[in-house]
């Protein structure tokens, strides 16, 4: 309701106070994203939300920390001369084609929301009644690289645990061997026990 006005760097709603209780505050967010869309990363948690209050007017405040981030698929999939073999689109990812091993610079966002209704209890609450976004970019960046092991380098792994264990038992059992020895010489009263 009411005309609204930017000012930079602030955009103002001009409204009457005494139409608050009014004021609707119901929203939906369908695209919320600062860089393209990249596959297995959920890059834009408030895509496809929808809020409405119960209380009625209100404000809402979302609070949104962006970091940059770099997404490199180092599982590069590669033809018979050595060359990247193109990926199929992906149906999530907007249609759009990556090359494996091609490195994508985009941003993904943790979101914080608070809601404070406009009255409470009949009284008219201190609250400009809207939806409001503050973000915070972040000095720091995140690459996320994503690999495929081959069945070879699962085995292996899977070899490397089991010997392990194996490992540590033989020397826990050794361990356990000995001081049982030597609490039972001790206790014999040999007085000499040699391990």
């Amino acid at each position: 309701r009411g005309p609204t006005p930017v000012q930079a760097p602030r955009h103002i709603h001009q409204f009457n106070p005494a139409d608050i209780p009014k004021y609707n505050v119901s929203h939906s967010i369908h695209v919320l994203r600062f860089g393209p869309a990249v596959q297995g990363i959920n890059l834009a948690p408030l895509e496809g939300m929808t809020k409405s209050p119960e209380a009625g007017a209100g404000v809402y405040q979302y609070y949104l920390k962006v970091v940059p981030t770099v997404w490199l698929d180092s599982s590069a999939a590669k033809t018979a001369d050595g060359r990247s073999a193109a990926a199929e689109p992906d149906p999530e990812d907007d249609g759009v084609t990556r090359l494996p091993g091609e490195r994508v610079r985009t941003n993904q966002y943790s979101v914080k929301t608070f809601y404070r209704p406009a009255v409470v209890n009949g009284m008219r609450q201190n609250v400009l009644p809207g939806v409001f976004f503050v973000y915070d970019l972040s000095p720091f960046m995140v690459q996320v690289t994503t690999k495929t092991e081959s069945l070879w380098e699962l085995v292996t792994g899977f070899c490397a645990i089991i010997g392990g264990v194996v490992t540590i038992s033989g020397m826990l059992d050794g361990l356990w061997f000995n001081a049982r020895m030597l609490w039972s010489g001790v206790k014999a009263g040999l007085g000499k026990v040699s391990i």
